[in-house]
């Protein structure tokens, strides 16, 4: 049944291959859901503003169903997102498009290892003009 109870199918294919995509980035805190007379599981994200991003799940769209079942996005990993926004009769509805996880993510090591080599380089510079100015004064060629 999914999300086409609310809108037509064409409207919601439209608004998914739409290139006016919110892109986000922040931590998975996996797939929950309503206990309603209708249930309904969504995807729950905290972005890197620390809000809460919810996101229906729509069984009939190969995104959605990647991203519950192939477990390469795992609770608590850092990912980035894009979304989209369907506006329907009564109200607008976030379905997310994409998803993917990062692998990049430097870490506070590497992020120490990187300051120190600047450093280092920064010190041979200020060494080699210091070598080079007038106050050490040069040898004299014989």
């Amino acid at each position: 049944m999914g999300l086409q109870r609310f809108f037509h199918k064409k409207q919601l294919y439209s608004a998914i291959n739409s290139t006016n995509k919110i892109k986000n980035c922040g931590y998975f805190l996996g797939i929950e859901s309503t206990k309603a007379r209708f249930s309904q599981e969504y995807f729950v994200i905290q972005n890197n503003q620390k809000e809460i991003d919810k996101f229906n799940f729509d069984p009939e769209f190969d995104v959605h169903q990647n991203i519950k079942y192939s477990g390469e996005i795992r609770q608590g990993e850092k990912i980035c997102y894009e979304y989209t926004y369907i506006h329907t009769y009564m109200d607008s509805i976030k379905i997310l498009t994409n998803m993917k996880k990062v692998n990049n993510f430097p870490s506070v090591h590497d992020k120490f290892h990187r300051t120190l080599i600047l450093s280092g380089f920064c010190l041979l510079k200020i060494a080699k003009i210091s070598l080079n100015s007038s106050f050490f004064p040069k040898p004299i060629k014989r």
